[in-house]
Order: C-alpha cells, then structure tokens, then sequence
C-alpha cells in the first residue's frame, strides 16, 4: 500500500552530502509544528525527541483510511541535539478528527552514524521497520573521534506494528 521508496521523491541528500531535506513538496498539503505540539511529542520508535523552539514545516505526503481511522503520512526537516539535522517520515493516526497516536517510520541524519530505516504498509495495516544504523567514526575510550571506520558495519533490527480498532499503533510481538 505505500513503502519507503514511494517517499523517496519527496527528500534528498545535499550536494555536500551532509544532510536531507524534504523536496519536491510544492504541491502538498503543508501545515506546521507549533514548540511543543503533540504531534512531534511521544513518537513510537522515535529515539531522539523532537525538541525545537521553532516553528517546524510539515507536508502530507499520503493520506490512508483504514477501517474508521485516517493516517496521514508526513515529513518533514528540524535541528535536534548537537545541532544535528533530521529528515522524519511518521505516519499519525487520527479518529473522529482527534490525534490518536504516531509512528515514525524513517529518520534519516548523519553524524558519528548514519540512520535511516526501510519501512513498508501493507493493505491489512501491518506496519515492518527494517531499522539501519552505521557507526561512521572510531572513537576512543575517552568518547573522543579518533578516526572514520574504513568498513562501517551496518546493523538492522526488524519490528512491526499494526493498527488497532482505537487508533493506537501496537507493536506486535517476536515470535519465540
């Protein structure tokens, strides 16, 4: 029903190859992130909080009605800790046109290591996160770089969420 590379066309990496920023979103619906709003608060699988004293551009790049919920996928670019700058791709869950719930799918930025994710959403609403992370930097016991890893090691961890009757993206268990 949507996967990560049908949001490919609305991000890209800078020309210097440092970060990603949202494009091609002239003609989506935009709306923005007010310091504090819900929306950028308590997202599932979200590791770094949102936190920004600015005001933050967002763009609907899909809208999906399942069952009596409607999920809007969005994205969108902020500055977080460190000055480090983040591409977000999150899916929000709303009933009777009141926020539910939230998701990200993708995070993308570099620093010592490079995120992103693969996700995909199937008709039936289950939910698969195949989670990347590649440490770019070798750092010393201190905490201090002392030099790039010549062949980063990516390491992948897979979960999966489906949308329940209420709205709430519940993760579904491992099977043993």
């Amino acid at each position: 029903m949507f996967a990560s590379k049908d949001a490919e066309q609305y991000y890209q990496m800078t020309p210097d190859s440092v970060k990603y920023v949202c494009c091609n979103t002239d003609s989506l619906p935009m709306a923005i992130f007010m310091p504090n709003d819900q929306l950028c608060n308590g997202i599932k699988e979200n590791i770094f909080d949102v936190k920004s004293e600015e005001k933050i551009p967002y763009y609907t790049i899909k809208t999906i009605v399942y069952k009596d919920i409607v999920c809007r996928i969005i994205i969108y670019n902020y500055t977080g800790e460190s000055d480090i700058d983040f591409l977000n791709i999150q899916i929000n869950s709303y009933k009777d046109n009141k926020l539910i719930d939230r998701l990200l799918l993708d995070s993308r930025f570099i620093s010592e290591s490079m995120y992103y994710n693969d996700f995909s959403i199937t008709k039936d609403f289950v939910i698969t996160l195949h989670k990347y992370h590649k440490t770019l930097v070798e750092i010393d016991e201190n905490g201090d770089i002392i030099g790039g890893v010549v062949n980063p090691k990516v390491r992948m961890e897979t979960v999966r969420y489906f949308l329940d009757d209420t709205g709430l993206f519940q993760r579904k268990k491992k099977a043993l």
